[in-house]
């Protein structure tokens, strides 16, 4: 009879709210800073002084900026102390500082990081903490307007601090924003702002851009805001302030005007059409140009940078609306009353671990309190409003010039980009070209500023032109309002694509960029490009560079290394078809050669070559070739040789498309197995072509 087995004793477990005790840092420099000041300040926090907990919180937000101390203090559990102990504590300034901490933590760290807090249940102290800015903002028994400016600071201080975390949390995924969209106070909250005078102008931009990242993830709260008239009304009285408050709302404006017919809501009669809000923008690049030629001498260093920031947010929302243009022609052709030729071609967590002023005017001959308090409908629960009547329109057509029956106009969005912002595009790249994000914008957006731009001014610009060059390439038919994109195009490549491949940058993202868009200008002018130099040549080696791309230190994770592969396997493929289009430009056959026997060259590499690569040198080739009419075809193609080349090649394509799974790449082996068949195809259509 087998003996029954031992049981085993239950094992003392920890309490799991309290976390596993952190284990002390091995390297001396790094324990040495965890005892001298991450320790310390952490202490600090359950001092029994509020003006040593709030200076603890300080010194810790503070800390965040440097990564050694911010793992550190992620280590011991930082976010779980201020959770419990900080945002809670009796004492504003105290509870501001910890809102402050979490805010920077989602700044500085990853989207893992925000998602960590979500799971967290952040958005129970943070709907707490909005019912009490807004009790704060509408109280009356005093106006907030009339308690000291210290008291002041420390409530607009806690009300970015809490829209930096929405805003943060926003941008996870779409299940955290319906998360959010569900907790009613926050809508009301964001618009409610832009209604209070006491607001400052950087508090209102933090509310709009918040609302931008909402209305663009969830469906939910467009359909709350269109519920909701009077928050349409807000937006659109901020749409002509000459500042980045009004930058920002023609970015939220567009976004909800493009918003609504995608959630099944038709947008409402007054509302400002997408091409008149981009005239506004591009307003706002005239009074940039105007007020740097006229007060360049004048202005402070700090007035610079806050012209240049606005800058930067225009080019975004700009770009933002050149993105969906391009999206738009992807899906197809752009609607337009005057259809002319075709340019170019028609072609066939549950533990987070770390890693290494001109407002509504509704209440004139109030009083600054009974303003305040006619605001809180606004400021609070999202509630029911009356359909909008003949009295409440957004705004007087005549005011605005443009209604939603806009967007039949003659004169098309893509139209009004090319021959209107286009040109200032090329001036605002010139004077930042090489620009490099401002190193102290992180900071300062803790405290004063809102938004961080994530690329430089040039770079901005270049992303713009590629939506811009794409939406052209892709529109099967033009407008007369296009005529003159050639010019355009040849001035693009002159001013921006010639200088900046000279320049040899080594950042992957900026010559994947620049290869896009010289592959988008050489298309839609069917490789009509004259050239600077020896641009084909440049991308030929860059094309060479691009697969040969390692990270610089062996200590980097999988993450880099799949990343520096899949940017070089997308680059190289557009610097051959960037090759391929520039080749098909007749009375060129010099350049011709050079692009042809590098593509061969290209295939003959197989297996070595990516088979992207490999599949997209042999499309180009049946491109440049396709007929033998084309002035370059017999002194290239055929004296060349390039037909023998060729069917010599033929068994490493095959061996390509076979050497794929079909498994885990089904559209990579499909299209490598078409490669096969054309190819196959092209050279027997070449043989005949030759014998007629």
């Amino acid at each position: 009879m087998g003996k029954s087995k031992k049981r085993e004793q239950p094992r003392q477990r920890q309490n799991p709210t309290t976390g596993r005790p952190p284990k002390p840092p091995l390297d001396a420099d790094t324990a040495a800073l965890r005892d001298q000041k991450i320790l310390p300040v952490i202490a600090a926090l359950a001092g029994p002084e509020p003006k040593k907990r709030s200076e603890a919180a300080i010194a810790i937000a503070n800390l965040i900026e440097d990564q050694r101390c911010r793992k550190l203090l992620l280590k011991e559990h930082i976010v779980r102390v201020i959770m419990e102990q900080t945002i809670t504590d009796s004492n504003l300034e105290v509870v501001s500082a910890g809102w402050g901490v979490l805010r920077n933590l989602a700044l500085e760290e990853s989207k893992d990081f925000v998602l960590h807090l979500f799971r967290q249940d952040i958005l129970t102290p943070v709907e707490a903490a909005i019912r009490n800015l807004v009790k704060m903002t509408e109280s009356t028994q005093p106006s907030l307007s009339k308690l000291p400016m210290s008291h002041q600071r420390v409530v607009w201080s806690l009300t970015e601090s809490i829209i930096s975390i929405l805003s943060s949390l926003a941008s996870v995924n779409t299940d955290v924003t319906e998360a959010m969209s569900k907790v009613s106070v926050i809508p009301g909250f964001l618009f409610g702002l832009l209604e209070l005078p006491t607001a400052p102008d950087h508090v209102k931009e933090a509310a709009l851009l918040c609302l931008h990242t909402l209305i663009g993830e969830a469906d939910s709260v467009v359909k709350t805001v269109a519920d909701h008239p009077r928050w349409l009304q807000v937006l659109t009285s901020h749409i002509n302030k000459p500042d980045s408050i009004g930058s920002t709302a023609c970015g939220v404006m567009y976004m909800m005007t493009v918003r609504l017919p995608e959630v099944g809501v038709a947008v409402p009669d007054g509302c400002p059409s997408g091409l008149f809000i981009l005239k506004l923008l591009d307003a706002q690049l005239d009074r940039y140009f105007s007020g740097a030629a006229s007060n360049a001498e004048k202005l402070s260093s700090e007035a610079v940078d806050e012209n240049e920031r606005t800058l930067g947010l225009v080019l975004e929302f700009i770009g933002s609306i050149a993105t969906r243009t391009y999206l738009q022609a992807e899906d197809g052709p752009i609607p337009e009353e005057d259809e002319l030729e075709v340019f170019g071609e028609d072609d066939d967590m549950e533990d987070y671990v770390p890693e290494g002023s001109d407002e509504i005017k509704g209440n004139n001959g109030q009083d600054e309190d009974a303003q305040s308090s006619a605001s809180s409908v606004a400021m609070g629960e999202v509630v029911d409003d009356n359909p909008m009547t003949n009295e409440t329109h957004l705004h007087d057509d005549k005011k605005y010039g443009q209604t939603s029956t806009s967007l039949q106009s003659d004169e098309s969005i893509a139209g009004f980009l090319i021959n209107g912002t286009t040109p200032k595009l090329l001036s605002l790249f010139k004077k930042f070209r090489n620009s490099q994000p401002d190193p102290g914008a992180s900071r300062r957006s803790k405290t004063a500023i809102s938004h961080r731009l994530p690329l430089s001014i040039d770079n901005l610009i270049l992303l713009i032109l590629d939506d811009l060059a794409w939406t052209i390439a892709e529109t099967p038919m033009v407008t007369k309002s296009r005529q003159e994109w050639p010019i355009h195009a040849q001035n693009i490549w002159t001013e921006i694509i010639h200088p900046v491949l000279n320049s040899n940058t080594a950042d992957v993202n900026r010559a994947s960029t620049i290869a896009s868009l010289a592959w988008a200008i050489a298309r839609t002018i069917n490789g009509h490009v004259n050239l600077s130099g020896d641009e084909h040549k440049t991308f030929m080696a860059l094309y060479q560079a691009s697969t040969t791309l390692q990270p610089e230190s062996r200590e980097v994770s999988k993450f880099v290394h799949s990343y520096l592969k899949e940017s070089g396997r997308e680059l190289g493929s557009k610097c051959i078809a960037v090759l391929g289009c520039l080749a098909r430009c007749p009375n060129q056959i010099s350049r011709n050669r050079d692009i042809g026997a590098f593509l061969l060259m290209v295939l003959n590499n197989l297996p070595q070559t990516p088979p992207e690569d490999a599949i997209e040198t042999s499309n180009q080739i049946f491109e440049i070739y396709a007929d033998k009419e084309f002035d370059y075809d017999e002194p290239v193609f055929v004296q060349g040789g390039f037909l023998a080349h060729l069917q010599a090649l033929q068994p490493k394509v095959q061996k390509l498309a076979k050497s794929i799974d079909k498994r885990k790449e089904p559209e990579l082996r499909g299209l490598a197995d078409e490669a096969v068949v054309n190819l196959k195809r092209f050279i027997k259509y070449k043989m005949e072509e030759r014998q007629a």
